[in-house]
C-alpha cells in the first residue's frame, strides 16, 4: 500500500478518486464533530430564567437537530468520504451558529451567554473553515 492510498493492479495510479483529507481538514472534522455533540447535550443544560419570555425550546431543538445531522454526517463522511456529507456537516455547522444570534440582541441575556454565543460563533466557524481549507500544493520555484 502507498502513502496515498491503495494502489491499482497496474501500480500507476489510485484507486480512489477522493483527495485523502489533510491534517486540517481532520482538525476541522474533529472540531465540528465536538460541537456537534456539544448540541446533542444542550436540553441537559439547566434552562436560564429568562427563558419563560423567548422560545428557548424551539432554539435548543434546533440545536439538537443539528447536532444529530453533524454526528450523522461525520459519520457517513468517514466511512464513504462522500463530498455530499462533508458539505452537509459544514452546513451542519453554519446553520447551528443561528442558535447563538438571538444572544445578541436581546436586554435580558446576562453578558456571560452573550460572551458564550460570541465563543460559539467563533468556534463554529474556525471549524467550518478549517473544514473546507484545501490541500496545498507544494511551492514551486519558477525560473526566471
Amino acid at each position: 500500500m502507498s502513502p496515498s492510498g491503495p494502489v491499482s493492479p497496474s501500480g500507476n495510479g489510485t484507486l480512489s478518486t477522493r483527495p485523502p483529507l489533510s491534517r486540517l481538514n481532520r482538525a476541522g472534522l474533529g472540531l465540528a464533530t465536538a460541537l456537534g455533540v456539544l448540541n446533542l447535550a444542550g436540553p441537559a443544560l439547566p434552562l436560564p430564567s429568562f427563558a419563560a419570555s423567548g422560545p428557548v425550546a424551539a432554539t435548543l431543538a434546533f440545536s439538537v437537530l443539528m447536532g444529530v445531522i453533524t454526528v450523522v454526517s461525520v459519520v457517513i463522511l468517514l466511512t464513504t468520504r462522500s463530498r455530499t456529507a462533508f458539505r452537509v456537516v459544514a452546513a451542519s455547522r453554519m446553520f447551528s451558529v443561528l442558535t447563538a444570534i438571538p444572544a445578541f440582541f436581546r436586554d435580558v441575556v446576562p453578558s456571560g451567554l452573550v460572551v458564550s454565543a460570541a465563543l460559539w460563533v467563533l468556534v463554529n466557524v474556525v471549524a467550518v473553515e478549517l473544514m473546507v481549507e484545501p490541500g496545498r500544493a507544494p511551492l514551486r520555484l519558477r525560473r526566471s
